[in-house]
């Protein structure tokens, strides 16, 4: 049953399109802009982990697990709160902002994972 009824869909939608040869771009300039505006947002939201880790690296102070955990915990929030307002303005737009943003988290915590890994490979620079 529900198989036949998303083949009728399918071919109500799409076949119908063809026939038309109505052709849509795949991905649009907004689309585009979505994506960097969330990758932006995602680089923001990372920032208060990035200003908790910093000292730490430059061995100004001694790595604390609360405010780790607290800067990962202010970042979730943010990144909750740049997605609800996102959501709420432009709901069209949600998908690929969120797309952006899960890409600018990634590549923030990928270039801290990078820094604490060389930092950790010159034994003077941190302390283990």
């Amino acid at each position: 049953m529900a198989r036949t009824i998303v083949t009728n869909v399918w071919r109500e939608l799409f076949c119908e399109a063809l026939k038309k040869k109505v052709r849509t771009p795949v991905f649009q300039i907004a689309d585009l802009l979505a994506i960097v505006a969330g990758a932006i947002a995602g680089a923001v939201a990372f920032l208060p982990f990035v200003f908790t880790l910093k000292p730490v690296l430059d061995d100004k102070q001694n790595a604390d697990m609360l405010k780790g955990m607290v800067s990962l915990a202010v970042s979730a929030i943010a990144l909750l709160a740049f997605t609800l307002v996102v959501f709420v303005l432009f709901g069209e737009a949600f998908r690929m902002f969120l797309l952006g943003e899960a890409i600018g988290f990634v590549a923030f915590m990928a270039a801290c994972t990078v820094r604490v890994a060389k930092a950790l490979r010159d034994p003077h620079e941190v302390e283990r």
